[in-house]
């Protein structure tokens, strides 16, 4: 991706403003990330995760941790990584897996699924 300012500047995680870039070792929260995808994840029914840092301080955060919000030298947000925006599949467990994924059209059946069995009873 290229995005105003991330080739130029040697610390990446000085632009960071979401997610983390060192394996989890620092997260970051910015507001403005906070909310744009807050809204994204409502769309999907995916709820906020709790995530803890290299300091032992929890984190609330909408999405995934794998994701990257950036803000360019441009001053406009871009996210990357998205790719990560469903959890894993728990049927799928070990490092050899980090790939396999929840399908959102599963999210969203299941949660027809819930919202029927709410309404009949």
């Amino acid at each position: 991706s290229i995005i105003p300012g991330i080739l130029t500047n040697s610390d990446q995680a000085s632009l960071t403003e979401f997610g983390s870039v060192d394996d989890g070792k620092t997260i970051h929260n910015h507001p403005d990330f906070d909310e744009i995808l807050k809204k994204v994840c409502e769309q999907l029914a995916i709820k906020e995760c709790s995530v803890v840092d290299a300091d032992g301080n929890v984190h609330t955060i909408a999405g995934s941790i794998d994701i990257k919000g950036i803000r360019g030298t441009d001053k406009r947000k871009y996210l990357l990584d998205l790719v990560r925006l469903t959890p894993r599949d728990s049927n799928f467990l070990g490092k050899n897996y980090s790939s396999c994924l929840v399908r959102p059209e599963l999210l969203r059946i299941y949660q027809k699924t819930k919202d029927i069995e709410y309404a009949s009873e």
